[in-house]
């Protein structure tokens, strides 16, 4: 009798529910680019593609595992506008929205702070720096030179560029 040979067969990555939205949101946008100019395209399959293609990009963004952050870029900046986006895990988020302390929140603002430096996500614009404010929903830290300082909405709006953390972090 003849020994069988057993087959290794490498394990299968999971489908996650981001991959088979992303995944239906190419399907439709495929659809939508070829029914585009087409005049025997009816008008109601046109608006059902259009409707599922918001609907997917709405999942997409509810599933998507990382958000950007705001950093009003205020420390060498000669106006107010400049605004660099940090990349960051979406889970780090969650406290914010608790409403959790400025102390409590050190690691994510850390985290931000870290991959607010073109080492890490290079953008056209300086990197994060001392005199910065890191903006997550609706409250704002400015970077101080040890750890963050929170700041209300208002003292926010009152800061002009180039701005000084040593006004508010007395």
């Amino acid at each position: 009798m003849k020994k069988q040979e057993m087959i290794e067969v490498p394990p299968q990555t999971p489908v996650t529910a981001l991959d088979r939205v992303n995944n239906g949101l190419s399907l439709v946008q495929r659809a939508l680019a070829k029914m585009e100019g087409d005049p025997k395209c009816s008008t109601v399959i046109w608006s059902i593609l259009c409707d599922a293609e918001i609907q997917l990009r709405a999942a997409q963004d509810k599933l998507a595992p990382e958000m950007a952050v705001d950093v009003h870029m205020l420390a060498f900046a000669d106006k107010r506008g400049v605004v660099r986006k940090v990349v960051i895990d979406k889970q780090d988020l969650t406290l914010v929205e608790q409403g959790v302390n400025a102390e409590a929140l050190g690691p994510i603002l850390s985290e931000v702070f870290r991959l607010g430096q073109n080492d890490f996500q290079p953008q056209d614009c300086p990197s994060v720096s001392v005199g910065d404010v890191i903006q997550l929903a609706d409250r704002y830290f400015m970077v101080a030179p040890i750890d963050f300082k929170e700041i209300t909405k208002e003292q926010f709006d009152g800061l002009t560029p180039p701005t000084s953390w040593s006004e508010l972090i007395r």
